[in-house]
């Protein structure tokens, strides 16, 4: 399973999986703001979207799922 918001390598935006939103990777990893879920990194807005993504990663990595605010 490959994620767009992770295809960008040395890019510092990041999609949040929850939201849609898009933090700077280096800014989110500063705060505490990523996950990592089966090795990779997801990157988030603040701490709501980070708890959500964690209490249950595969809703938001569903393909069916549609981020939102």
């Amino acid at each position: 399973m490959h994620h767009e918001q992770q295809s960008h390598h040395g890019d510092n935006v990041a999609i949040d999986p929850v939201c849609g939103m898009t933090p700077d990777r280096e800014t989110a990893r500063a705060k505490g703001l990523t996950s990592t879920y089966k090795g990779v990194e997801y990157v988030f807005c603040g701490k709501g979207c980070k708890l959500d993504f964690e209490e249950n990663p595969e809703r938001y990595l569903d393909p069916n799922y549609i981020p939102s605010m």
